[in-house]
């Protein structure tokens, strides 16, 4: 497995972002169709970054059984205690605001456009993909665990922002942080990607659930 430090894993997942960013829009540039661009650029992303970090899943894969025995109760109640944390900071910010973070109604509308293609890019491939690019460049970094946790939660933070509506959108980094965090966490106990990809899955399962049946 390759080592790096922090401001490299810093370059790897800003240059996987624009990546990801510029297949979505080439494809969408070419089908004008959103869902298969989601489908489509999540798919080839995945399959560029298993390439890229193939040493680092096949090293998960061999201790999820053991990361997961050993961790999963304190995992599950810190995820709880920052889940609740990023309902209520989302709440109070969105009755601040008088509306929900940008980020959050486009995919409201993407969701309710298409439930079922959207409904597997945002519980499935979309957290797969994130992951990967948010988290798995740390994993090179041998030092300072817990500066790249927060480093990786701020970077995640802000990758959910969306800046149409001015700067005024930062105060949605407020819940998108609890968000972050929540989800890094078990990558921070564990160092396994597999763990934070299955809380982050659980997350959007549940988000989307609520979305489409109350």
């Amino acid at each position: 497995m390759k080592k790096t430090n922090i401001f490299m894993a810093i370059f790897w997942t800003f240059a996987f972002t624009i990546l990801a960013s510029f297949i979505l829009a080439l494809i969408y540039s070419i089908t004008r169709n959103w869902n298969i661009a989601y489908i489509v650029g999540y798919t080839i992303m995945i399959i560029i970054l298993a390439k890229f970090f193939k040493p680092e899943l096949k090293d998960n894969i061999k201790t999820f059984k053991d990361d997961f025995k050993n961790n999963w109760q304190k995992m599950l109640i810190i995820t709880i205690l920052l889940t609740v944390l990023l309902y209520i900071s989302n709440y109070l910010v969105v009755r601040f605001m008088g509306t929900f973070a940008e980020n959050e109604i486009i995919a409201r509308n993407q969701l309710k456009s298409s439930p079922i293609i959207m409904g597997f890019s945002i519980i499935i491939l979309g957290p797969i993909v994130e992951e990967m690019i948010y988290r798995l460049p740390f994993k090179r970094v041998e030092k300072h665990k817990l500066l790249n946790f927060f480093v990786y939660s701020l970077i995640f933070a802000l990758a959910h922002i969306a800046f149409t509506n001015g700067l005024k959108e930062f105060i949605y980094l407020i819940p998108y942080s609890f968000l972050s965090l929540s989800i890094g966490y078990s990558f921070y106990k564990t160092g396994n990607i597999y763990m934070s990809i299955i809380v982050h899955i659980l997350n959007n399962f549940i988000n989307v659930m609520i979305l489409l049946f109350l």
